[in-house]
């Protein structure tokens, strides 16, 4: 049997080049696709599904896929963002006020709002490539996303690691802007989320999470 050679059309770099081109054109659709801020759930379900055929090694069409799943899941997922955005800016406008109000109330609201950020954190990094791999009910992808984060936390603590580190990449490349923008434009959000869906992706496989819902 003929070994593959490196450069050959099944090789290591067209494997490669194949990787870098999915992550690439997934981030610059979730971009174009979010544009109206309320389709960003519907846009990252459609790059989770993007990238976890582009994980399992599969080839499909990359635009013709992602508008697919994209109108495919933009109620659903419209749905899930919204409350996702509406929690998020109520934690925002909470903190602002927190200013005005009682030293002792301040730190437990604090407290709370630290934990508001964690869930939606988690339902970030879980919640989309669920609604990518599996078909649910609105409260099932909810159960089934906390399920699999705290079934599994030291994979959770290492995706929500490499969330932070993305952002401070970035924060720290704002000095040179041309980059910044570059970084956010190619891979911002894709690359981060191919490092979590090849980690998700595993987890699926545990039976004992699959009758959630």
């Amino acid at each position: 049997m003929k070994k593959v050679g490196f450069f050959d059309y099944e090789g290591e770099l067209h494997r490669i080049c194949t990787k870098v081109m999915y992550i690439v054109t997934a981030n610059l659709l979730f971009l174009l696709f979010s544009i109206p801020v309320v389709t960003i759930g519907a846009s990252r379900v459609a790059m989770h599904t993007l990238l976890l055929k582009c994980s399992q090694g599969e080839e499909v069409p990359l635009f013709r896929t992602f508008f697919h799943v994209f109108r495919e899941n933009l109620k659903k997922a419209t749905l899930l963002w919204g409350i996702m955005l509406l929690a998020l800016t109520s934690v925002g406008i909470n903190v602002f006020f927190s200013g005005w109000m009682d030293s002792t109330f301040t730190g437990v609201l604090h407290g709370f709002c630290a934990v508001i950020l964690i869930v939606l954190l988690i339902l970030w990094i879980y919640l989309f490539p669920v609604m990518a791999y599996y078909e649910n009910t609105i409260t099932g992808y909810l159960k089934y996303s906390m399920a699999l984060a705290i079934a599994h936390l030291p994979q959770t603590a290492f995706m929500i690691f490499i969330q932070v580190l993305t952002v401070v990449v970035i924060l720290l490349s704002l000095q040179f802007l041309p980059f910044a923008v570059m970084l956010v434009l190619l891979c911002g959000f894709s690359l981060p989320a191919y490092v979590s869906c090849k980690t998700v992706y595993k987890l699926f496989c545990y039976p004992e999470l699959t009758k959630i819902g």
